[in-house]
C-alpha cells in the first residue's frame, strides 16, 4: 500500500521517503533471502524512481518452508489483462 500511495502522489517528499523505507524493506531480513534469488529478474535498484514494478507482492505459503511467490503489480495487471504480447513467465516461485 506504501508503494501504491507513493506511485499515486505529486510530493516529492513522498515518493523519497517511500523509497527509503523500500530499501530498507528489500534488506529485511524475512525478504532479503528472496530478493537474492530473483535480483538478475526484476529491476535494479540503481534510481530513485518507483514504478509499478516496484509494487511488489511476496505470497508466502501457509506452511512451513513452503514456496514462495513473488509477483509485481505491473505483472499482475498484465496477466489479468493479457494480450497477444503477454509474458505468462514474469511469476517467480521459490522455495523458502
Amino acid at each position: 500500500q506504501l508503494i501504491d500511495q507513493a506511485l499515486r502522489s505529486t510530493d516529492d517528499m513522498i515518493k523519497a521517503n517511500v523509497w527509503h523505507l523500500y530499501k530498507e524493506w528489500i534488506r529485511s531480513d524475512d525478504v532479503s533471502p528472496i530478493f537474492i534469488e530473483t535480483e538478475d529478474n526484476l529491476r535494479t535498484f540503481n534510481t530513485n524512481e518507483l514504478t509499478r514494478n516496484d509494487n511488489i507482492f511476496i505470497l508466502f505459503s501457509s506452511v512451513d518452508d513452503g514456496p514462495v511467490m513473488v509477483v509485481s503489480s505491473q505483472r499482475l495487471h498484465d496477466m489479468l489483462n493479457p494480450t497477444k504480447d503477454t509474458n505468462w513467465n514474469s511469476t517467480y516461485i521459490y522455495k523458502s
